[in-house]
């Protein structure tokens, strides 16, 4: 919560969330109650606690959990944190999303590719990487 309210956020051109995802929304454990702040909601996050609670500004977020490259989680992302947004589309390797995530990386540094053409090289590896999605 303090990561998403930006009180222990430091400010980056990228942030990179590796949680587990269903249906859209973020995988959350069940703490005890104790362990809440007042205001903090239970269960996973998804579209309406992003909108309500994300405070942070980067330009680009990549989400490597399943199914959270959907269009409404990405639509609250976009209108509070980012510019753009990468997520998966279903349910993907966990593999996968590692090596898209770092052939991502290689492409924009190491081979000087612009985000969208750095995307378009790690997407094109494999029917895996290709449940990536690209919003802006």
């Amino acid at each position: 919560m303090d990561f998403l309210l930006g009180k222990t956020y430091l400010p980056s051109d990228f942030i990179i969330f590796s949680f587990h995802g269903d249906e859209g929304k973020f995988c959350l454990p069940e703490l005890g109650e104790d362990i809440y702040y007042e205001y903090e909601p239970r269960g996973n996050f998804g579209p309406e606690e992003i909108s309500q609670y994300c405070k942070i500004r980067t330009p680009l977020i990549i989400n490597t959990g399943c199914t959270l490259g959907n269009q409404a989680l990405a639509h609250s992302f976009l209108a509070k944190a980012c510019h753009t947004y990468i997520g998966s589309r279903d349910y993907i390797e966990g593999m996968s999303t590692a090596f898209f995530v770092v052939r991502f990386f290689y492409e924009l540094y190491q081979n000087g590719r612009s985000a969208q053409e750095a995307f378009a090289a790690a997407r094109s590896t494999d029917s895996e990487t290709m449940l990536f999605e690209w919003f802006q």
